[in-house]
């Protein structure tokens, strides 16, 4: 069998940092090799955890801002051609963080990273 691996191309800004408390809208493409975009509504893309990451390396549970995103499942938006992720950063300290996330079939546990400050 073959496995197919998703780049991951984030349509944010990963050296931003949000206030801690504020909801942060995570939002991503999954890419091929290339870099194009191959994001699909059927394709499954759920948050599994984040990871502080800019001291010790923490592992924090994830929680959606609202009601967006049911079952840490992010939602396929097709204006933006991908997914978004409404992160809840309240409780979360200043620092560096990666958002850990699965998508579709795809074998490897893939990641973005954000800032609280």
């Amino acid at each position: 069998t073959l496995d197919i691996s998703f780049a991951i191309c984030a349509l944010f800004d990963q050296t931003r940092a949000v206030r801690s408390g504020a909801a942060f809208p995570i939002r991503l493409n999954l890419c091929d090799a290339g870099g194009a975009n191959v994001s699909d509504p059927g394709i499954r893309v759920t948050a599994t955890r984040i990871q502080l990451i800019s001291e010790s390396v923490t592992d924090i549970e994830v929680e959606d801002s609202g009601n967006a995103n049911p079952d840490n499942n992010f939602r396929f938006d097709a204006d933006l051609g991908g997914y978004i992720f409404n992160l809840k950063t309240s409780g979360l300290e200043s620092g560096t963080y990666r958002l850990f996330f699965t998508a579709g079939d795809d074998p490897a546990e893939h990641s973005v990273e954000f800032r609280v400050k």
